[in-house]
């Protein structure tokens, strides 16, 4: 009997500890979600003289929280570290960011993509260690 009650009581805890952890997922997902909507106002428009915003979304399934935008110059006119320069400044913003930073630590990717006017495309993730 009293292994029996033992076992029950390490199955509350796994419970309650997965109920815990599904209410964190939840929240992180709302937050990403809201932040996705409000950055995503700005779909559409040019952010700058060569880039328009074409995406941002929030995957909560996955974990991703992914932004899009074209670049209307072809690849042939831009540096050769333009996606390493690009990075290093949306990390220098996200990487104080509280939101973000919580949301990478319960394991979210913010995934950065552009496209540019010759087609070619590059992708980047968002690291703050």
């Amino acid at each position: 009997m009293r292994l029996f009650v033992a076992c029950a009581f390490l199955g509350l805890g796994a419970a309650l500890a997965s109920g815990s952890a599904r209410a964190a997922d939840d929240q992180t997902c709302t937050t990403m979600t809201t932040i996705a909507t409000a950055i995503g106002k700005a779909n559409g428009t040019m952010i700058d003289k060569v880039t328009k915003q074409e995406s941002v979304a929030a995957d909560c399934a996955a974990k991703v929280f992914a932004v899009k935008w074209s670049i209307n110059v072809p690849s042939t006119q831009m540096k050769p570290d333009w996606v390493t320069l690009v990075k290093g400044n949306i990390e220098a913003s996200i990487c104080r960011d509280m939101d973000f930073m919580g949301a990478m630590e319960a394991g979210w990717k913010i995934s950065l993509g552009w496209t540019l006017a010759d087609g070619k495309t590059a992708d980047a993730e968002v690291n703050c260690n």
